[in-house]
């Protein structure tokens, strides 16, 4: 389960419990190590973790970038909004074995659709479920074939899905083999390169 509520930035777990299972995960812009950062936040019965947005927006966000992945373990990983327009940093992140996401995001009316589109993209890519409520934009399930669950438009007030989805089973096996396959092919290139040289000698 994930909620996207604001206002829960000191939620204390141990007063607070949590049924099992159960993710909150808040986005805030706040200081973290002296520097302005855009963070989610996520409470579990296991506690607090906290992860900075990698990607900012140029102009719109004059804040410093984080640059971990946000990984809550058994499967469970958090990223922010535009982090999801990265192939490369999600394939990365899912090569830790996540089998389901949490991606707090705020959009710009007009784009959300395709920006939700392109949220769901990665997890089809990556082989992972994904929980996605965008301000401005919207909230969708996803499994991890890029079947929308449950999806509604964010409006001026609360918005909420409700749906039950299965983990994904994580990275497909086209994807663990691709960088082999790039690199083998990039060899025999070379090789008949050089032999193509050496022949002509």
């Amino acid at each position: 389960m994930a909620l996207r509520l604001g206002g829960l930035s000191d939620l204390d777990t141990s007063t607070v419990p949590l049924p099992p299972g159960t993710e909150v995960v808040t986005r805030v812009d706040r200081e973290v190590d002296g520097a302005p950062r855009n963070v989610a936040l996520t409470f579990s019965r296991d506690g607090r973790t906290r992860y900075v947005k990698r990607h900012l927006i140029p102009g719109l966000e004059p804040l410093v970038a984080g640059h971990e992945p946000g990984l809550l373990g058994h499967g469970r990983a958090v990223a922010i909004c535009k982090d999801m327009d990265f192939p490369t940093t999600i394939r990365d992140d899912a090569r830790h074995g996540i089998r389901i996401l949490f991606v707090p995001a705020w959009d710009f009316d007009k784009d959300g659709k395709m920006h939700a589109d392109m949220a769901i993209l990665r997890g089809v890519e990556n082989g992972f479920a994904m929980v996605r409520a965008a301000r401005r934009g919207l909230l969708t399930i996803t499994d991890a074939q890029g079947r929308v669950i449950a999806s509604a438009k964010a409006t001026g007030g609360m918005t909420s899905i409700m749906a039950d989805v299965p983990p994904g089973r994580g990275l497909p096996l086209y994807v663990r083999v691709v960088d082999v396959y790039a690199c083998v092919s990039m060899v025999l290139t070379l090789a008949e390169s050089v032999g193509m040289i050496l022949f002509r000698l």
